[in-house]
């Protein structure tokens, strides 16, 4: 990534109140409508007190709360994203509960799913009762500080980097999470989509690994066989984290965004939106290489379709590399990894992280930064990260060191696709209406729109005012 590190902004208060409107017309289904009203009343305290004390932002100044004593065991909520890569998950909360043990704190843990992480945050905000501590993606640290629901890190961000030898990348993660200079989520480890194919499949027709976008066409009308029930690409244009993240990175393979560098001008209606978008949809209704339903999935069933050997080619996390590898399944050494395809305009990809957010009513903000710590320190990362089996791509200088990444040649495209990875907003840094761009599904109904038989002008235009509409409210 070129060019000077940019500090995205967040939403303020006069601006979530201009965008009531996006509410009233009914373009947030979990997102920014339930969000605004959260913001624009007051909101009851907690269950188990008051509200956060005012010294809440200041942090454990030696870096460690000490264990709890005493007749009131404190209690923290945690709510931690429910990947696919089920031991990562076990493991996660084995070490939370360790930690809780050793500081005599009870602790709630809750697991939420792709399909519902956002209408469960919107709606805890909306009621004034989110978590302590919470597991956000990508573009919620930017929205969910400009709704003044975050504590600042940076006291507890200091010591994880130190202990890991700083970020693998400043600029690219402090697009991230630093906003108005000062850092609002704690980052975990980037979840990058890869590009996987069948090389036996490939080796069969004498085919090649397809490097752009068009090969991968090409590609995938030669390798399938619909009679066997093999498809030649897998990738759902539905309301999913795949989804989202596919239409990315064909708009700016194609040289294609919704707003230019400077993060306010708009920019969609354009021959390389169309050209875009044609692409995606064609893979459907022109050369069908998808298989039936497709258009439909969620982020479960491209996961489901590999492993039951239906696709020949799909975009996916690590979490279908690790289901083949800890299932010890005969296709496993079979699929390849590679970067994302190239399009015209060159490779991308959308940038994934996740990272640990303190919400601002916590009673408890040096415990939850202890946690953190806890679980970013070298030892404990080292176990989620090699039982992830390529999930947990690192975002720290420590964690791109370890010899683990060198155990597998599939890990290499993982550890190269992050030169290509691009937040929402791209070429301009991700800000509160880039985020909501992303949370609305905005790119996947336009190109759903199409597969239901809207004519693709008409569709970009509807995708247009939608933008327009979010960055109007939005500022």
């Amino acid at each position: 990534m070129s060019g000077k590190s940019r500090e995205p902004k967040g939403l303020s208060r006069r601006q979530i109140l201009k965008a009531a409107g996006i509410a009233a017309a009914g373009l947030a289904t979990g997102g920014l409508g339930a969000l605004l009203s959260a913001c624009s009343k007051p909101s009851p305290a907690p269950a188990g007190g008051g509200g956060a004390a005012s010294g809440a932002a200041t942090g454990a100044a030696a870096g460690s709360a000490p264990a709890v004593t005493g007749l009131a065991k404190p209690k923290l909520r945690i709510w931690l994203f429910k990947s696919f890569v089920t031991k990562g998950n076990e493991i996660l909360e084995k070490q939370i509960r360790t930690w809780a043990e050793k500081k005599n704190v009870d602790v709630e843990i809750e697991f939420s799913t792709f399909n519902d992480i956002f209408t469960k945050y919107a709606a805890a905000i909306e009621a004034g009762n989110p978590p302590d501590l919470g597991e956000l993606d990508a573009v919620a640290p930017v929205r969910y500080k400009g709704m003044g629901q975050l504590l600042e890190v940076d006291d507890v961000l200091a010591r994880v980097l130190e202990k890991n030898k700083g970020f693998t990348s400043d600029e690219r993660v402090n697009l991230m999470v630093k906003f108005d200079g000062k850092y609002w989520a704690v980052p975990r480890y980037s979840m990058l989509s890869m590009f996987y194919y069948r090389q036996d499949l490939l080796a069969e027709k004498n085919l090649q690994p397809p490097k752009t976008w068009d090969e991968v066409v090409e590609v995938a009308k030669k390798v399938q066989d619909p009679a066997k029930g093999i498809y030649g690409f897998g990738q759902t244009l539905n309301r999913s984290f795949d989804g989202d993240d596919f239409m990315m990175a064909i708009m700016w393979s194609h040289g294609a965004s919704w707003v230019k560098e400077d993060g306010k001008t708009l920019t969609f209606d354009t021959p390389e939106t169309r050209q875009a978008l044609q692409y995606a949809v064609d893979l459907f209704l022109k050369h069908q290489v998808e298989p039936p339903g497709a258009a439909g999935w969620t982020d479960a069933n491209n996961n489901e379709a590999w492993l039951a050997g239906k696709i020949a080619m799909t975009n996916n996390g690590a979490s279908i590399y690790y289901a083949l590898v800890s299932q010890k399944h005969e296709l496993a050494g079979k699929t390849r990894l590679s970067v994302t395809p190239a399009g015209p305009k060159g490779n991308f990809t959308a940038d994934n992280s996740w990272n640990f957010g303190i919400f601002k009513k916590t009673q408890h903000p040096d415990l939850c930064k202890d946690l953190i710590e806890y679980i970013m320190s070298p030892e404990q990362w080292k176990e989620y990260m090699t039982n992830s089996i390529g999930q947990a791509a690192p975002l720290y200088k420590l964690h791109a060191e370890d010899p683990y990444w060198k155990t597998d040649p599939n890990f290499e495209a993982i550890m190269q696709n992050g030169m290509y990875a691009r937040l929402p907003g791209y070429p301009g840094p991700i800000t509160a209406a880039a985020a909501e761009v992303r949370a609305q599904h905005v790119l996947t109904d336009m190109a759903s729109s199409v597969l239901q038989g809207t004519p693709i002008d008409q569709a970009i235009q509807a995708a247009k005012r939608k933008i327009e509409s979010i960055y109007k409210a939005v500022g």
